[in-house]
């Protein structure tokens, strides 16, 4: 099954892993979160202009409830980010389905 990847970001702002929560409806529909190496090649899809993301951090599925991985695409480094506190946390959120 290929990957489809949600054209828009959701709700258009950062959010912390801890805080989210995906609407039931998306998730009856079969969106989710990304996982780290789903996040890692739309990441080099941005960079090669295939995908619109902004040059910001991203979230993924993995985390627990200190910290979850994270790829700021603007530069591609990926890291465990703190989400209690409220700058280091926060990223945006891309679903994909599939």
């Amino acid at each position: 099954m290929e990957l489809e990847i949600a054209a828009n970001d959701l709700d258009g702002e950062k959010i912390n892993h801890y805080d989210f929560r995906l609407p039931t409806s998306l998730e009856k529909n079969g969106w989710r979160l990304p996982t780290l190496d789903e996040l890692k090649k739309m990441c080099q899809m941005h960079k090669e202009n295939q995908l619109n993301f902004k040059n910001d951090w991203y979230m993924t599925s993995e985390g627990d409830h200190v910290d979850s991985w994270c790829i700021d695409f603007s530069t591609g480094e990926c890291r465990r980010r703190d989400h209690t506190e409220d700058h280091w946390g926060l990223c945006y959120v891309r679903l994909v389905k599939g």
